[in-house]
């Protein structure tokens, strides 16, 4: 693989190459051809993954109502996991290449100007204090021209559009080469991206031969007004006090680079402002992660349920990936969602996590539980090993005799073999028993889990249907 020099820097030329700071290409650098093929196929892997769960769990056993939404929330949270493993990073070159050093220089000076052209004023004549006001007027219109051009070179960075041009166009080969899949959609959204940096850099490289020669000379007519005032002052001042001072060269100075200015806001209007650093190729950011959170906090309702709630440390761990997650959706929301959609989903997955692996066995029996009368079949007293404490207990159906399996908790009041209880079980085969005095709270549980993924599913919702506008307002990129 071969990489490109240019002035900027280095550009990596190859999808094995790690890509340089001077072109940020949002690719991976995967220089492990295991770990570029498993991202590759990571797409069908996380389906397949869902799949044989739904399949496994249906064998089991389990009701359909269980297996098909577990299955689909595993294959959702692996695919957004290969997604961000694969997705673009980086964001377009913000350095200061030469080309700013211009317009700073100019800005700088349009202050300087400025504050000489305030100085002047006192003492001035009527005539001439009103052309001195209209050049700093003029001096602080440049200084603002002078900063937006600058910002917008620096934005423009220093990598050539045609070097741009050839680096999207590999990448759309690389898209193509790839299946289906995360890693292709990196692919197609580091092209899109690099497209767009490319047409930013095509509009400087045909606005700079104009803009930087206009912000100098409108510059230096506001020098000339500056410089000739201060001597038409001091020539009043000590040879002619009654004189009146010629102020006609000076004004036409001032309109010549309120000219200039016009000139240089004709060719900036044509830049929008562009997309946040790492923004312009990616689609659905914020969907994707909150996607992955409503499965994640499905399947943990279902895991937790299954296995009974995991010990506090556990959860806490669990609790940096979510919150990290949440952080990522909140901050790629879109700009303009209001705050309330911005950090409300993140939130409820947060929280919504937090109780599932707490208490998920009991908010699932409040929500789908048959209360039903059963008999202790067997009691086992826990010794603390592998956190495992209490007492545990087997039961059975009274009635019918059918085998209910190991309670998740049982009574308040320890039992013994033969003892009636009154139980919770659940008609779908998938979570086991618990002792009906055990869900005094349980209804509170549920409410919170109810609420949290509604809230959650309604920001998902709405968070894709502004993105969706956004994508679609975007212009079209090659």
């Amino acid at each position: 693989m071969s990489a490109t020099d240019h002035p900027g820097g280095t550009v990596a030329a190859g999808p094995d190459q790690p890509v340089t700071a001077q072109l940020p290409v949002h690719k991976p650098s995967l220089n492990n051809a295991a770990v570029r093929v498993l991202l590759a196929w990571s797409g069908v892997l996380a389906v397949l993954a869902g799949l044989a769960w739904a399949v496994g769990a249906a064998l089991a056993g389990v009701s359909p109502l269980v297996t098909v939404p577990t299955g689909a929330a595993l294959a959702t949270v692996l695919w957004v996991v290969s997604t961000e493993c694969a997705a673009p990073r980086g964001g377009w070159g913000r350095g200061e290449p030469d080309h700013a050093a211009l317009p700073r220089v100019v800005a700088h000076q349009a202050r300087q100007y400025g504050e000489r052209l305030d100085g002047l004023l006192a003492g001035s004549p009527q005539d001439l204090a009103a052309v001195l006001r209209d050049a700093r007027a003029c001096a602080a219109a440049l200084g603002e021209r002078a900063e937006a051009v600058a910002a917008i070179g620096e934005r423009a960075g220093s990598v050539p559009a045609r070097e741009l041009r050839a680096h999207h166009d590999r990448l759309a080969r690389e898209a193509a080469a790839v299946p289906p899949g995360p890693l292709r959609s990196a692919r197609r959204a580091a092209a899109r991206d690099t497209a767009a940096w490319g047409d930013w850099r095509e509009r400087w490289e045909a606005a700079e031969g104009t803009l930087l020669p206009a912000l100098d000379t409108a510059s230096g007519r506001l020098r000339e007004v500056q410089r000739g005032a201060a001597a038409q002052l001091k020539r009043r001042a000590r040879n002619q006090p009654g004189t009146p001072p010629d102020v006609a060269p000076l004004a036409a100075d001032v309109a010549a680079a309120r000219a200039d200015l016009d000139r240089v806001d004709g060719l900036t209007s044509g830049f929008v402002p562009p997309p946040a650093a790492g923004t312009a190729g990616r689609t659905h950011r914020a969907t994707s992660l909150l996607s992955g959170l409503l499965a994640l906090a499905v399947l943990l309702f279902a895991l937790a349920a299954r296995i009974g709630p995991w010990m506090l440390h556990t959860s806490m761990i669990l609790a940096i990936p979510v919150g990290l997650a949440a952080a990522g959706a909140a901050r790629r929301a879109p700009r303009r969602s209001g705050a309330l959609l911005r950090t409300a989903p993140a939130v409820a997955a947060c929280v919504t996590c937090l109780v599932v692996a707490l208490t998920g066995p009991l908010a699932y029996h409040q929500l789908l539980g048959d209360r039903t009368a059963a008999l202790v079949t067997a009691r086992e007293k826990a010794d603390g090993t592998r956190y495992d404490f209490g007492t545990h207990y087997s039961v059975e159906e009274r009635s019918g005799g059918e085998d209910l399996g190991r309670m998740w908790t049982g009574p308040n009041e320890a039992v013994h073999v033969g003892a009636e209880l009154d139980v919770s079980a659940d008609p779908l085969d998938w979570a086991r028993p618990v002792a009906d005095e055990r869900l005094g709270l349980a209804w509170a549980w549920a409410a919170v889990t109810g609420a949290g993924l509604v809230v959650l599913a309604g920001g998902l919702a709405l968070t894709a249907a502004r993105e969706t506008r956004e994508a679609r307002a975007r212009p079209a990129r090659p």
